[in-house]
């Protein structure tokens, strides 16, 4: 067995890990960075190419960073699982290369989906509510019991999650050729999704089908969508309704929480402009900075305003840089691309990342080590597929099924 195919079982089997324990994943994930630096060859120039020049950049200005903070031992923990999801989205970048393997890749992301979420769905029934944080059910307002979260540790990572798997199968349920188990997927992410009761995955959904609708000129999407609704509102009816009801909102501690967050977190910007405080430290500065938030917070609720005050000027644009690149591809595939099979993953990608930029506004999951691991993986799918069809289009030889 060649390293390249040592390489995409390694990707897979960590993948699969994931979904039952992010630990077991990132282990798997360990095991990949190992291989590779014993395998890899000294005069590989690809390595150090223009294919990893943003990659290399990241890594010296985080190991900058390391140097910089305060908390290097909360520095090195978030480097570390960078350096690993890296890793990972190199391995896939670049040692799957035909249809089939990511058509593989994808099915594994699926089966992982239909873990996660169906545990989600168990915990629902099964799980003890006095073991939930008071501030995920606010019960000073709403009657929620139980708000699942899965093997990701917090409905609103849950919540982001299931919805950029949503958005990956039912736009490829017109061309994936084992439709059966997307099905499966969506029908048990989106029951799983109602019991995370989370407000901004369902708002992001609800924007998302519609923008699908528009993209694949078919009114499903939509029926979808109004499918969600009903179910949400049969489930529990007043609980949704009154979290979506703006005076409600408005009440609730989340509301007021988020705002003194996003307070505290312009005022550690204004203080730590340029290079931030070091990766993995808002724990520490929103406890110091604020005299009302006492509980561990861990980002700053923002995907925007959490990448400045971590990482400052320098590494909000490093991000702008890696996620534009993504997008870019995602978009050129939809509107470039003649094989009905790439535009579909195309448009995908494309609903993943708005999902993401959606989420990011009122939330900063995407730095949450059980969510980032998947979108490295989503970045380097889009990347990958799209790399690779504009070299194998001068040959005629990339893609072939055609649905």
């Amino acid at each position: 067995m060649g390293n390249r195919r040592i390489e995409q079982r390694i990707v897979m089997a960590s993948l699969i890990a994931a979904s039952i324990s992010i630990y077991i994943g990132y282990l798997g994930l360990l095991s990949l960075l190992i291989y590779k630096i014993f395998k890899m060859k000294t005069c590989e120039k690809d390595f150090l190419g223009k294919n990893n020049g943003t990659l290399w950049v990241i890594i010296i200005y985080l190991l900058f960073q390391l140097l910089q903070t305060r908390y290097t031992f909360y520095g090195l923990q978030a480097f570390t699982l960078i350096i690993l999801q890296i890793a990972a989205y190199i391995a896939i970048r670049d040692n799957f290369s035909t249809e089939k393997e990511y058509s593989t890749l994808i099915n594994i992301l699926v089966w992982g989906s239909i873990i996660i979420s169906g545990i989600g769905i168990i915990q629902y029934f099964y799980l003890d509510p006095s073991d939930l944080p008071k501030s995920w059910v606010d019960k000073n307002i709403y009657d929620i019991q139980i708000r699942v979260y899965s093997t990701l540790y917090n409905p609103n990572v849950l919540g982001a999650y299931l919805v950029s798997m949503i958005c990956m199968t039912i736009a490829s349920l017109e061309e994936i050729r084992k439709r059966p188990v997307h099905v499966i997927s969506l029908f048990l992410c989106s029951i799983c999704l109602i019991f995370t009761y989370s407000r901004a995955a369902l708002l992001t959904l609800a924007i998302a089908t519609m923008v699908l609708t528009a993209l694949k000129k078919n009114k499903r999407y939509i029926i979808y969508g109004i499918i969600i609704l009903i179910a949400a509102l049969m489930i529990d009816g007043s609980n949704y309704t009154q979290r979506m009801n703006p005076e409600f909102a408005a009440k609730d501690s989340s509301i007021e929480y988020r705002i003194e967050i996003y307070r505290t977190v312009i005022d550690i910007i204004e203080d730590h402009m340029v290079f931030g405080t070091g990766l993995n430290t808002m724990r520490v500065y929103i406890d110091q900075y604020s005299s009302e938030i006492k509980a561990p917070v861990f980002h700053g609720h923002n995907l925007f305003l959490h990448t400045m005050a971590e990482t400052g000027v320098i590494g909000l644009l490093l991000l702008l840089i890696m996620l534009g690149k993504s997008i870019k591809n995602s978009i050129e595939m939809v509107n470039e691309s003649q094989n009905r099979g790439i535009k579909t993953i195309g448009i995908s990608m494309s609903l993943f990342y708005m999902t993401l930029l959606i989420q990011g506004i009122v939330d900063a999951v995407v730095f949450a080590p059980q969510y980032s691991i998947f979108v490295w993986t989503m970045m380097a799918i889009s990347d990958g597929i799209w790399i690779n069809s504009r070299k194998e289009y001068r040959q005629h030889r990339w893609w072939k099924y055609e649905g």
